[in-house]
């Protein structure tokens, strides 16, 4: 095998661990996304109630529990670290939306490294093809 091709094949295969990387963080920021915006649909939805309605609130593994709502219009809300502040419906609104969009921005900037890196793949997949006539 020549030096080039070595070299060639070398940047692919770095290349094609870190596009596999960035596939993961894709997944992992849009399962991020697909959280908040279900977060803020829920509080929404309950910003529109009285008082006195019963709820049904998801523990997980397909387990709910039944709970009365009083009215209260407070949430905690986890900012980070295990840090839960407590804020009103508004405020949790503003704080998803505005995580909505970091992390609506961060998918955008790893979208475009993805593409670019499947993009620099192509080209020496036919560079080591070349360099191996």
């Amino acid at each position: 095998m020549s030096s080039e091709r070595s070299k060639l094949s070398a940047e692919y295969a770095l290349l094609a661990q870190l596009a596999n990387e960035l596939r993961s963080q894709l997944d992992l920021l849009n399962a991020a996304l697909n959280e908040v915006l279900t977060a803020k649909a829920a509080l929404e939805e309950v910003s529109k109630l009285k008082g006195g309605e019963e709820l049904l609130i998801p523990l997980g593994g397909g387990v709910m529990i039944k709970a009365l709502f009083k009215g209260e219009h407070k949430v905690l809300v986890n900012v980070g670290s295990n840090v839960i502040v407590e804020k009103d419906l508004e405020g949790a609104v503003k704080y998803l939306s505005d995580r909505e969009q970091a992390l609506r921005r961060e998918l955008q900037q790893r979208a475009s490294e993805y593409r670019s890196i499947l993009e620099r793949l192509r080209e020496l997949e036919s560079k080591i093809a070349q360099a191996g006539r």
